[in-house]
């Protein structure tokens, strides 16, 4: 949470959020830091390590000592765990007077910059062993270092590593086609890739592949399984053709058996066609428990009507890989690479398309797209199907704005902090990332989390009123804490979310306002 090379200020993630909160009265009696193993699952974080418990034992000192109720923050995939946690505490496993546990002790939940329906980038990992990032470093280190990268860490070590994350399963996309798209469209603007020309994944590949003997290692363990595929298999994997998010976990689990179990063990990753959605689901069953994880499937449990507050924090405006385009590798037997039968076209470009390196970008904050950040807040949770209890939802999004640092004068530590905010992009970065150095967010966590939003509802004084206008733009008046406020067309393509999902139009009702068109 601290900063790296702490004397330069040269890196952090959480490190101005806790500076912020201590400005304005938090310390480590009333600010808790819930560090997690992030390698495991949502479940086995509670089974291994009493993750869960250990958190909600917290919360529950911190109602008694402070006689207040607690916020939940969470950024990025740490937003996933607040989510699950909610459902978690509320369940019946946690005894008679779990159902009132949320309404006695949370406040609410921030999340900022969560890929709450997942990201695309964890599929093509798992299944190609290739994502923006290794596609990107692959280029720069055979153009500048002339050297092949793929030599020193192989597409196989990053699947099946990949593979062995329960974390990054829980990162894989919701809602299916139905979110993510089809050869008939997408929610977003996006242009849906054509079928590419009829491929039956050929018998080419066979013969070599007849002489490959699966490896077996006495240190092979469950993660790391080297089972070769069987031909037919291998033959509907190379089938080159425009899959939906559907037809890739299909493809990924039937090369990959070991880790279809792992994954459907922990996680659901449908939707609630047609709107229907079971509420208070309190058991601990593993059909429950998978739904935790999947916002689509999981309403919002009962924090105490709109006192209980939802807020998603991210930044927009930045390109974000959003789908790949793929090849059939070439034939090995390598260890670990007969189940990789397909990888990034790394040499195809279609700027018309927004395709480069054969990876598609469409907006968000560089890592999470645009509606696995915002649908949720800017939708979902605003209908009683999703939010039967009434809980206040806000959306904050923050353009990106990437600021040169300035050269200064006084001392070599203010001149190196410059070049690193430079770097970074500044304090008006709507990076994943760099978020969390956004003036503009911190300011909002500020009004959110502290009694400084007085200053800023109706009631305080004129000058109080005046200051508050200044800094702030969008605050809800009756609470002096922010309001929605949009810059993306995220309202647009939740609304065609929804219609792809067949939710109806009216939902009996709209538990919240819906964001401006």
């Amino acid at each position: 949470a601290d900063y790296w090379l702490a004397d330069m200020r040269a890196y952090a993630v959480w490190a101005r959020v806790i500076e912020t909160l201590a400005a304005v009265g938090y310390d480590d009696r009333t600010l808790h830091v819930a560090s997690f193993d992030w390698r495991l699952s949502l479940h086995e974080l509670e089974a291994r390590d009493a993750y869960f418990s250990r958190l909600r034992a917290h919360i529950e000192l911190n109602t008694r000592l402070h006689g207040e109720r607690t916020y939940l923050i969470g950024h990025s995939f740490g937003g996933n765990v607040a989510h699950y946690f909610l459902h978690w505490s509320t369940s019946a496993a946690r005894g008679d007077d779990a159902g009132a546990w949320l309404r006695k002790h949370v406040a609410g939940f921030i999340d900022i910059g969560a890929p709450l329906l997942g990201v695309g980038k964890s599929l093509a990992a798992l299944l190609t062993g290739q994502m923006q990032q290794t596609v990107r470093i692959e280029e720069l280190a055979r153009r500048v270092l002339g050297i092949t990268l793929s030599e020193q860490l192989s597409r196989s070590d990053i699947a099946h590593g990949s593979r062995s994350l329960g974390s990054l399963a829980a990162m894989t996309p919701r809602g299916g086609h139905a979110v993510w798209g089809d050869a008939d469209g997408a929610p977003e603007h996006f242009i849906t890739m054509h079928e590419p020309p009829g491929d039956d994944g050929g018998d080419d590949d066979d013969a070599m592949y007849e002489q490959c003997k699966p490896p077996v290692r006495a240190d092979d363990d469950h993660w790391r399984s080297r089972v070769l595929p069987s031909r037919a298999v291998r033959r509907e994997a190379r089938r080159v053709r425009n899959m939906t998010i559907e037809q890739t976990f299909a493809t990924l689990f039937s090369l990959s058996p070991t880790y279809a179990a792992l994954h459907r063990r922990h996680y659901s990753v449908g939707a609630a066609m047609g709107g229907g959605i079971q509420h208070d689901e309190r058991d601990d069953g593993d059909d429950v428990r998978r739904r935790w994880a999947n916002p689509l499937e999981a309403a919002l449990p009962d924090g105490g009507g709109a006192t209980f507050r939802v807020v998603c924090m991210y930044g927009v405006g930045m390109a974000t890989e959003r789908a790949f385009v793929l090849e059939r590798a070439p034939p090995t037997c390598a260890v670990g690479e007969a189940d990789l039968p397909l990888r990034v076209a790394t040499q195809y470009h279609d700027e018309a398309r927004g395709i480069r390196n054969g990876i598609a970008f469409v907006d968000g904050d560089s890592t999470v797209p645009l509606q696995s950040l915002g649908f949720m807040c800017a939708h979902a949770w605003r209908r009683r199907s999703h939010n039967p209890h009434g809980a206040t939802v806000v959306t904050r999004e923050y353009r990106h704005r990437p600021q040169r640092g300035e050269l200064h004068r006084f001392n070599a530590l203010r001149l190196i902090d410059s070049i690193v905010d430079s770097a970074r992009g500044g304090t008006s970065s709507g990076d994943h990332v760099d978020i969390m150095n956004n003036n503009a967010m911190l300011l909002d966590l500020v009004l959110e989390v502290s009694t400084a939003s007085d200053a800023c509802r109706d009631g305080a004084d004129d000058e109080r009123r005046r200051q508050c206008a200044a800094l702030v733009r969008g605050v809800d008046a009756r609470t002096g804490k922010p309001a929605d406020r949009f810059h993306s067309d995220v309202a647009a393509v939740s609304r065609r979310i929804a219609q792809r999902l067949g939710w109806p139009a009216d939902d009996d009702g709209a538990a919240l306002p819906s964001p401006p068109p």
